[in-house]
């Protein structure tokens, strides 16, 4: 991922469409991914982070798996001051599933 310096951002929020392969069913999963951070310094280019999450498309992942992954890769790359990622899916138009990594202060 590619990140740039900023300075006088307090919030970052980003949301964006994931698609991944469940590990249960072997279907596709698209769900709404959302990346809140405060910068400390530098802040992830949108481009490269839409590259990045385009390969989950093809892997066998559960949305449990897919926060923690996302916020230790964009911790690594941003080292913010916090940051939580959040995943929510519709499961048979019936049922909401959001997933939580991190803590906003």
């Amino acid at each position: 991922m590619r990140t740039f310096d900023v300075a006088g951002v307090a919030e970052v929020r980003i949301d964006a469409a994931v698609r991944s392969i469940c590990p249960f069913d072997l279907e596709v999963d698209e769900s709404r991914l959302t990346v809140i951070y405060r910068p400390n310094g530098r802040c992830v280019e949108v481009a490269g982070l839409d590259d990045y999450l385009d390969g989950f498309a093809g892997r066998e992942i559960s949305h449990e798996e897919l926060v923690v992954e996302v916020r230790v890769a964009l911790t690594d790359v941003l080292s913010p001051c916090w940051l939580v990622v959040e995943d929510t899916s519709v499961y048979r138009e019936r049922v909401t599933l959001t997933v939580r990594a991190g803590v906003r202060p």
